[in-house]
């Protein structure tokens, strides 16, 4: 089902003709014919989705677009690419622990790398240990919310 189908189902459902949505957002009639028909010329504006999706009271509008995002899909490629081919949250649950451990094992050796910095009278911040340690947080970081969001949108699925 396309974006334009959705929130034609979902304003139909709402008992709402074109006029209806239209007037709710301050835009023409033809403009949200245009949207349902997907014949706007260039994409829709994401505050104007985020706008639809709240008159409608339909967070699936939403959800349909960051699942066909192609933003999010090269994040996924690129972080977590075992996603592209999972079908099931396990696969999600499994990376996220893996992720978890990692994050530890880092905060782990910082604490240690801080201790043993101080004992020697340095500064622990400003050490090449500290920043690379720092830098794999927030790469883990990445990957973790890249994995929540997965878990957010599955979930919306009714995947198992």
């Amino acid at each position: 089902m396309t974006l334009g189908s959705r929130i034609r189902v979902a304003r139909k459902g709402k008992n709402w003709r074109m006029e209806d949505l239209a007037q709710a957002l301050k835009l023409s009639k033809s403009t949200i014919f245009k949207i349902e028909n997907e014949e706007l010329k260039s994409p829709l504006d994401p505050h104007l989705l985020i706008r639809i999706a709240e008159a409608l009271d339909e967070p699936d509008i939403l959800r349909h677009q960051c699942r066909t995002c192609p933003i999010r899909r090269h994040l996924v490629a690129s972080y977590v690419p075992e996603l592209e081919m999972a079908r099931d949250r396990g696969v999600v649950f499994s990376r996220l622990h893996r992720e978890m451990l990692a994050g530890a094992a880092v905060l782990e050796g910082l604490v240690k790398s801080c201790a043993a910095s101080r004992a020697e009278g340095r500064d622990p911040f400003s050490t090449p240990e500290y920043r690379d340690a720092l830098s794999e947080l927030l790469e883990i970081r990445n990957r973790w919310e890249i994995l929540e969001f997965q878990l957010l949108l599955d979930d919306e699925q009714g995947r198992p």
